[in-house]
């Protein structure tokens, strides 16, 4: 539809309920709606009782079309084979509710509530709302019910003007404290107000207490067009919503809002158009987890830096000179490690086994494009300038250059771990504001945010990348446990620190746009998660689209508004299961691949020559026909885990022999992990003449056990070439996934054997020979290099 819904549905009584006769009522619900309440896990009850509440308040002509406009900008994204999708589907219970008038008036209360609050919270607020009306407690839906209702309508507003005005209503001094929402039922009395103004029964309503005013005052001026009015603490007004082209005044405003720390009942006058939003005191009985009390607030990509980390960012950009030097340093150091340059061989080798960020603007030039694209506090002229100054630097220099850039910051800082000073006054130190924009432009440059609409972030996932990085702010139970770390005394970028980072890329990710983690409860089991949804933003990683072997692809984190839906792509009229969370399979099954065919090296085979040589090949020992595509067939494959919420999504690569299951996130970390290992730089490939003795060459076949290896008395640090299907994507897919599962299992209790990967990008065959034989084992075991 182009326009808004006019028709209704027939069994939402207008005005007072008549509860016999409506539980008399046969709501005629065809299965296929029934099927979409169940896939969105609704009850058939909740859904006639949402609509019903919204029976209670009148949508205006110009709240209803904002509300159709954010309506239409949603979208959704097919994965793999079609098999899920991420966003709002088109056959969800989501596009049901657009297509009456009472179900955008549903989408309208629950979007705004759960735009703004944790789930629970805005259940509790649901629940409340309905004894505030008068509605009988029998027919009333449980708490989780009124939440899958919210998840149901989450991430509609989430690229609209609401949550940006929603920020604008808070007073200045929100920015320094956390956001705590009010008492569920004094908001809900306070919404109950809003309705009465919008049927005629109020002409206008005050509101007095915290930070849901602003809230409250959102909904007013955006949803239901009345007029508003609104003061801080001091009584100053701040916002004032325009009637006629004239600011409207307190004395004729429908909604007036007051700031006030409502403890202190001193001069509050109370009425019956006074409606009083208390501290949410009981709330933390029920809920113990303070972070779930935050409303969130979504700030603008192009003064957030300033919005949250205030007058300590302005003197961070003062050092125009120094911050443009340490961001342009660490574009340059980042481009040495994802290019595999040969100076960072021997320095910054465990750097390098741990860098995984091969995003195209994570690095070099593309780092500086997306600091300029991402922050547009970060654009000035001067400062690209200064950046683009220190690319053309050598490796050395970038990092004389940062350390310059820290030790500039650390003596301009007052904060008390640079001062050495004690100090009441909690302020954020320069160095790490500064390490923690680059962990954001760095992270932020991987996400491809599936939405035609900027997705802003929110106060709290700012926050939280800051906390990560400064260790008088960061707690063990801190909302970003850092599995990345960067160091403030030398550049070491985002090292590796735990095998579950795809999963936490994801969550650093999702606690950006929403200010919370997903709904993981913690269990014995280790469940390697690939893609998340909470609060109405969804994220995946790239091999739930497509899976290669190349990481710049594989380092990408998609984010769109919705939901994670699940259809049957051979039935047109499927209706989608939503679930929470998509898995790994929790035990990698080994492969039936059939078992390798080895070439040996002739002893014959003509020498290497030390000399440098530019991208000059070794003589080729295979045979040099391509992998045929149909002796490969790859399937995209989902299965139920049995747990609520969850489903399991895996690849399956078959040939006539046998077949390897690709879990995409174990593989992501692999590709992550071994791409860029080798350090050629096409003019110094000088190999030892003995090392042409340990390359063999990989005729047919896919994987290589103890036995084989036995059999041919490979030597330790063996080196197995697969030209054979360096121009085969899905081949070499294949034979990673293969060496992949197997390189770290034990394999013989007589002596144990590792197949290594390495992807190759264009690197020559003489620099994989020589530093596979500089990364040799000290323990006896045997070592095969594969050369994919």
């Amino acid at each position: 539809m182009s326009s808004p819904p006019t028709s209704d549905v027939g069994f939402v009584q207008q005005g007072q309920v008549d509860w016999v006769s409506l539980s008399n009522t046969v709501i005629p619900l065809t299965i296929d709606i029934l099927a979409r309440l169940q896939g969105a896990g609704v009850q058939a009850i909740t859904y006639a009782g949402a609509l019903q509440l919204t029976s209670n308040f009148k949508l205006p002509e110009l709240g209803r079309r904002r509300l159709w406009d954010a309506i239409q900008r949603l979208s959704v994204y097919n994965g793999a084979s079609n098999l899920l999708y991420f966003g709002v589907g088109h056959r969800s219970l989501f596009r049901t509710l657009t297509e009456t008038v009472s179900g955008l008036k549903c989408i309208a209360l629950c979007s705004c509530l759960g735009e703004m609050h944790d789930e629970t919270v805005a259940a509790r607020i649901l629940s409340a709302l309905w004894h505030e009306v008068g509605y009988l407690e029998d027919y009333e839906p449980s708490l989780l019910q009124f939440r899958a209702l919210i998840k149901a309508c989450g991430g509609a507003l989430a690229t609209s003007p609401f949550p940006e005005l929603a920020n604008k209503l808070f007073p200045p001094s929100a920015s320094s404290q956390p956001n705590i929402c009010s008492d569920p039922q004094d908001v809900a009395k306070a919404l109950k107000g809003l309705f009465d103004i919008t049927m005629g029964v109020k002409k206008s309503i005050t509101v007095i207490g915290g930070y849901d005013c602003a809230f409250i005052a959102a909904v007013a001026h955006w949803i239901f067009n009345l007029s508003v009015y609104v003061e801080d603490e001091n009584g100053d007004p701040f916002f004032s919503s325009s009637v006629s082209s004239h600011p409207v005044q307190p004395s004729s405003a429908q909604v007036h809002i007051k700031y006030a720390d409502v403890s202190r009942r001193a001069g509050i006058v109370i009425s019956q158009s006074t409606y009083i939003l208390k501290d949410p005191k009981e709330l933390l009985l029920y809920m113990p987890d303070e972070r779930l009390l935050h409303l969130r607030r979504r700030v603008s990509w192009d003064h957030c830096l300033y919005s949250v980390f205030g007058q300590t960012f302005v003197e961070l950009k003062s050092l125009g000179t120094a911050l443009g030097q340490l961001l342009g340093a660490v574009a340059r150091i980042s481009l040495a490690l994802a290019e595999g340059e040969v100076s960072v061989r021997d320095q910054h080798s465990p750097d390098r086994e741990g860098y995984i960020d091969f995003a195209e603007g994570s690095y070099g030039h593309g780092f500086i494009d997306s600091t300029r694209r991402i922050f547009p506090e970060l654009s000035s002229p001067t400062l690209q300038q200064t950046m683009r100054s220190i690319l053309p630097m050598s490796l050395g220099q970038a990092e004389t250059k940062y350390e310059e850039s820290m030790l500039c910051f650390r003596r301009s800082c007052v904060c008390s771990a640079c001062t050495k000073r004690s100090s009441e006054l909690r302020t954020y130190c320069l160095c790490h504001l500064a390490v923690t924009l680059v962990d954001l432009i760095t992270a932020v440059s991987a996400f491809h945010i599936k939405t035609d609409f900027v997705l802003h972030p929110t106060f709290d996932g700012l926050k939280a990348f800051y906390a990560r990085n400064d260790p008088s702010h960061f707690r063990q139970t801190g909302p970003l446990n850092p599995p990345l770390e960067m160091s403030s005394r030398r550049p070491i970028l985002r090292r590796i620190k735990d095998t579950d980072v795809v999963e936490q890329l994801l969550e650093e990710a999702l606690f950006l746009f929403t200010g919370t983690h997903s709904k993981r409860q913690d269990t014995l089991i280790s469940k390697p998660r690939t893609a998340l949804c909470a609060s109405g933003i969804c994220v995946f990683i790239e091999g739930m689209i497509s899976m290669s072997t190349r990481a710049d692809l594989l380092r990408r984190i998609h984010v769109i508004p919705g939901c994670i839906g699940r259809l049957n792509p051979g039935n047109a009229i499927s209706v989608p299961r939503e679930y929470d969370s998509v898995m790994d399979v929790l035990k990698w099954p080994n492969s039936t691949m059939q078992t390798l065919e080895i070439i040996r090296p002739k002893p014959s085979s003509p020498a290497i020559s030390t000399e440098p040589v530019l991208q000059q090949e070794l003589p080729a020992l295979h045979d040099d026909t391509p992998l045929k595509s149909r002796t490969l067939e790859m399937t995209a494959e989902v299965i139920e885990s049995g747990d609520a919420g969850e489903i399991i999504f895996f690849y399956r690569i078959s040939t006539a022999s046998g077949e390897v299951i690709v879990p995409p996130g174990k593989v992501t970390w692999g590709v992550l992990r071994k791409t860029g290992l080798i350090n050629c730089d096409g003019a110094s490939c000088s190999p030892r003449p003995t090392d042409f003795a340990k390359l063999f060459t990989v005729k047919t076949g896919w994987s290589l056990d103890e036995k084989k290896a036995d059999e041919m008395e490979l030597p330790w640090d063996a080196c197995l070439d697969w030209g054979h299907i360096r121009y085969s994507e899905l081949g070499r897919l294949a034979a990673f996934a293969v060496q992949y599962q197997t390189e770290d299992d034990e394999v013989s209790d007589r002596r144990r054997m590792k197949n290594r990967a390495i992807l190759r990008t264009q690197e020559c065959t003489r620099c994989c020979i020589r530093q596979t034989g500089d990364t040799q084992d000290a323990n006896g075991e045997i070592s095969i290099y594969h050369l994919i």
